[in-house]
């Protein structure tokens, strides 16, 4: 039995006000600010949420998440959802439309020895209209 855990945000919720524990796990607050969340052998893990509200991507135009990161050493894990108007529904990434078999993910590219791009992809030539666009990222830096 496989189990599904889904969450999600309410227009009540104010910034920081979780107290939802699953489990007795500590609730992991998303945000916009880096923020340290755990260890990877003896290094901060850090975590931190880039958004952005609408975008149109397609297999000649991937769309770049403004991001301001730099010293990252290693990325851990990417979470991401977007709103695909089109659908009219909610996707987490990388997704497939079943019908026409087109993909939709992030690609976290570097930059440099220290940078990444974030960027939505796709194999379509048809256009995907986005919004409500969220990408998590856990990393280490080079500076710890």
């Amino acid at each position: 039995v496989k189990k599904l855990i889904l969450e999600y945000t309410k227009i009540s919720d104010s910034p920081g006000s979780g107290t939802w524990t699953p489990s007795g796990v500590p609730a992991v607050h998303y945000s916009t600010e880096e923020q340290v969340v755990g260890t990877w052998m003896n290094k901060p893990l850090y975590q931190r949420t880039f958004t952005l509200s609408s975008a149109t991507v397609d297999k000649s135009n991937s769309v770049s998440i403004p991001n301001d990161l730099e010293n990252i050493k290693r990325v851990f894990l990417c979470d991401s959802s977007v709103y695909d108007v089109t659908d009219n529904r909610y996707y987490p990434l990388p997704y497939r439309r079943k019908t026409t078999s087109e993909d939709l993910f992030i690609s976290l590219m570097r930059l440099s020895s220290e940078t990444v791009s974030i960027q939505i992809v796709t194999n379509q030539s048809s256009s995907y209209i986005l919004q409500d666009i969220a990408v998590t990222i856990r990393y280490t830096k080079t500076t710890d």
